[in-house]
Parts: C-alpha cells; structure tokens; sequence
C-alpha cells in the first residue's frame, strides 16, 4: 500500500488498500497525482495514476506485460515507463504516454532491456539504462527514436 506522511503534522494518510504491491511512487509536477506501479501477478506489473483530491484510482496501462517505473514529463501531461510488451526474454523498451492513457509511443526498439526511464529537467530527453554494449545510462528525444545514444557521445 502507499502511504502519505505529512512532515509537519507527522500525520500518515493511506492512499491505497488491497492485496496487490504498489511501487515506484512519484508526485505529479502539480502535485494532484501519484504515479506507481501495481503488481497485478507475479509477471504483470500496471502503470496508476491516484488523483490526490479524489482517491480516484486510473489504470493507465492494463496489459499482461511488466509495465513499470513510471516517470512525470515536467509538463505533467505525458508520463514515461519501460514495458516488456511485444518481447521476450528479459528485453524491455521505453515507452511514453499521455496523462489520460490515450496516446502511447515506443521510444525504443532494440533487443536489450532498457529501463528506469527519467526526463531531462527540460523536457527535451529521456534518460534510461541499457544493458546493450555498452552498458550505461542514453538518452533519447522525447519526439524520437531519432537517435539512441550515450550522453558526451
């Protein structure tokens, strides 16, 4: 479950219930939302949106894949994640989509795992560890898969 705590108060809000593992929590830009991940099953991991002022819970991906650590666009309008749909055998791909779910784009198409996307302060790139050769933190365009690359390369 995912829990807020007021540094002030020292007060302990709980946001959610259930028998499922939720991780990877991060506040909106705005601060009206908390991203996570939900385990559904022991392969099958969902990107959530918590909308703070409501409690209302929005599924944003629903697949049977391992959609996770989701990250805030500083626009708080798109989010970024990585994902094992459409591969196997431990490879992964970021993708990014908007607040709503609606719109989802693959930046990466390779045979490795990328994973534990961030953005550029900017907005401009996203950041994520391959385990391709070599192994390290690239950078990509949010408009992209222009080109992959490390950064200083």
């Amino acid at each position: 479950d995912l829990y807020l705590y007021d540094l002030e108060s020292r007060g302990l809000t709980q946001l959610t219930t259930g028998d499922n593992w939720e991780t990877h929590a991060q506040f909106s830009p705005d601060g009206a939302f908390v991203s996570y991940n939900e385990r559904v099953s022991e392969t099958d991991y969902d990107v959530r949106l918590l909308e703070l002022a409501t409690g209302e819970t929005i599924a944003l991906t629903d697949e049977p894949s391992e959609d996770s650590y989701p990250s805030w666009h500083p626009d708080g309008q798109h989010l970024v994640f990585t994902s094992n749909r459409d591969r196997e055998g431990g490879t992964a791909d970021i993708y990014v989509m908007t607040r709503d779910g609606d719109v989802l784009s693959r930046l990466t198409d390779a045979p490795f795992y990328h994973g534990y996307p961030t953005w550029s302060p900017d907005g401009d790139f996203v950041y994520f560890t391959s385990y391709r050769e070599p192994q390290g933190i690239y950078r990509i365009p949010m408009d992209g898969p222009a080109q992959c690359r490390r950064p200083g390369n």
